[in-house]
């Protein structure tokens, strides 16, 4: 290993994915967003768009679906020009993960303590659908998200974080509710992952 972040002037980074389309690499930072279009060895800062970036909001998730990109900090922004500009949501939601369906439709974002929020225009309007609201329900964070393409199911965690062990959560309507499928975990889970070769091996 060696470190490859010429250009990159963040200390702390919370994210990485890659465009499988274009092969650019995106980093979420305490300081916003740096792109890469040369295998890491030199970024380049995207900020045009995002408002103040923190420490406390840092950029914490990036999901990458066709030419849309999502960025989630304090709020989540969203790119349709490869990065180069984005559009605030101004959902305030600070998501830890975030999931685009339905050709963009949909948005599924994963928050800390607060359970999932879900639009179905487009990232207008969030409304909750896991814990189910109304009352005071137990806090839920969720980190990460899978979507089975094939079947239309989306498996997520809820880490465990307050309750001091995980759940694992499932939803086949394009996660407006949502089911409890495995609550013995004795720990936290923060990433789940699908097999590429077959969706049903997480």
């Amino acid at each position: 290993w060696h470190q490859a972040n010429s250009g990159m002037f963040s200390d702390v980074v919370r994210a990485l994915a890659i465009d499988p389309l274009t092969d650019v690499l995106y980093a979420g930072t305490d300081n916003g967003i740096f792109m890469s279009t040369d295998g890491a060895d030199t970024w380049t800062h995207s900020i045009d768009g995002i408002g103040d970036i923190t420490q406390w909001d840092g950029i914490r998730c990036i999901h990458i679906n066709d030419d849309r990109i999502y960025a989630g900090a304090g709020e989540i922004y969203r790119s349709t020009d490869g990065g180069q500009s984005w559009q605030d949501l101004g959902s305030n939601l600070s998501p830890q993960a975030i999931m685009d369906l339905a050709g963009g439709t949909t948005i599924l974002a994963g928050t800390f303590a607060n359970g999932i929020f879900r639009s179905a225009d487009g990232g207008n309007n969030f409304t909750q659908v896991y814990p189910s609201p109304g009352g005071l329900p137990a806090p839920s964070s969720i980190s990460t998200f899978v979507h089975n393409e094939e079947t239309g199911t989306i498996i997520a965690a809820d880490y465990g974080f307050f309750a001091g062990n995980a759940k694992i959560i499932k939803r086949t309507d394009f996660g407006a509710t949502w089911t409890i499928v495995n609550d013995n975990a004795t720990g936290e889970i923060y990433q789940l992952v699908a097999d590429p070769e077959d969706n049903a091996i997480l």
